[in-house]
């Protein structure tokens, strides 16, 4: 298997998107993408959105809930830590339902 480093990287479309139903601004404040050794892709994060519901200053943003999720076809399908599918690239976004939370802050 060659390294992910050394390919030529293309937009395959987005894997996360806000889900509307709290706040159209929701998506996910990503903290890092890393492969492991055998070739494995994790992914964790934060939500954040701008909400007045949630927000002390309806100017601001707010973060909350850390997630992970991780990929074993290069960052097509992302998986829960449970191995179930909570998205995939290009088709049905991450969202705050199908991606579990490690850490609620």
């Amino acid at each position: 298997m060659s390294s992910p480093a050394s390919e030529t990287w293309s937009a395959a479309g987005s894997w996360t998107a806000p889900s509307g139903v709290t706040s159209t601004t929701r998506n996910i404040y990503l903290h890092g993408l890393t492969y492991g050794p055998s070739g494995r892709l994790y992914a964790a994060f934060t939500w954040r959105e701008g909400s007045s519901r949630v927000l002390c200053d309806s100017g601001g943003l707010t973060n909350h809930d850390t997630g992970y999720v991780y990929s074993d076809d290069r960052g097509r399908t992302w998986r829960d830590n449970t191995g179930k599918v909570a998205g995939t690239t290009g088709g049905a976004p991450l969202s705050r339902g199908k991606a579990k939370v490690a850490g609620r802050s």
